[in-house]
C-alpha cells in the first residue's frame, strides 16, 4: 500500500455507507494491507487485517450472581490489560446462549450487539 492510497481508501469507505469507522492503516493493531487497482493503476478495494482481542469465558454453570462477579471481572480485566492498545474486544457466543447471554452482556455490562461473523480457521 503506497501513502497516497489512504485518501482515496477513505472515499471509498464513505461512499459504502457501511456502519464502522475507517481503520487507522498506520496503526500498530494493522497487521497486512493488501490494496486493488483497476487497470489505470487506482485503488478499488483493499483488505485489512487488523489485529483485535477475543474474549473467552469458560466456566461451569453458575447462579446469576455468581455469572455476573465472573463477566465483572473479566469486563474490568479486560479494559485494564488492552487500555490503549485496542479500541474493541470481541466476544463470540455459542448459538445455543447467544439470545439470552447476549441480551444479559448488553443489560448488565453495556455490551452491544455487532455484527454477524463468519471465521476460518487455518
Amino acid at each position: 500500500m503506497l501513502e497516497s492510497d489512504i485518501p482515496k481508501l477513505k472515499t471509498i469507505h464513505a461512499q459504502s455507507c457501511f456502519s464502522y469507522d475507517f481503520p487507522d492503516l498506520t496503526g500498530p493493531r494493522i497487521e497486512a494491507i493488501r490494496v486493488f487497482e483497476d487497470d489505470c493503476g487506482e485503488p478499488i478495494a483493499a483488505v485489512i487485517a487488523e489485529r483485535i482481542p477475543q474474549l473467552y469465558l469458560i466456566g461451569k454453570p453458575m447462579k446469576p450472581a455468581a455469572m455476573a462477579a465472573v463477566v465483572g471481572i473479566m469486563t474490568a480485566s479486560m479494559k485494564e490489560a488492552l487500555s490503549g492498545r485496542y479500541n474493541e474486544a470481541n466476544a463470540f457466543l455459542p448459538p445455543q446462549i447467544d439470545e439470552k447471554f447476549g441480551k444479559w452482556l448488553q443489560r448488565r455490562f453495556g455490551w452491544v450487539r455487532s455484527w454477524k461473523v463468519w471465521g476460518v480457521r487455518f
